[in-house]
């Protein structure tokens, strides 16, 4: 199957996406493992760096916490 210019676009994005999404899940880790209290949105860090040129809108749970929060 022959995809589309914006279909290749949309997978390259992704892929992008996923990788930001490693790299930052790392250093958030990283961060948390140096002091409990540093943390940051590694999620919303990820979508910025994959360029996709649109906001990025966090989810939250029900207390406000970000989804992306490590346990």
């Amino acid at each position: 199957m022959i995809l589309k210019e914006y279909q290749e676009w949309t997978v390259a994005t992704v892929g992008d996406f996923v990788a930001e999404l490693a790299r930052w899940r790392r250093e958030y880790e990283a961060a948390r493992r140096q002091n409990p209290d540093w943390g940051f949105d590694w999620v919303e860090r990820a979508w910025s760096d994959t360029g996709v040129g649109r906001p990025h809108r966090a989810r939250c749970t029900g207390v406000g916490d970000p989804l992306s929060r490590s346990a």
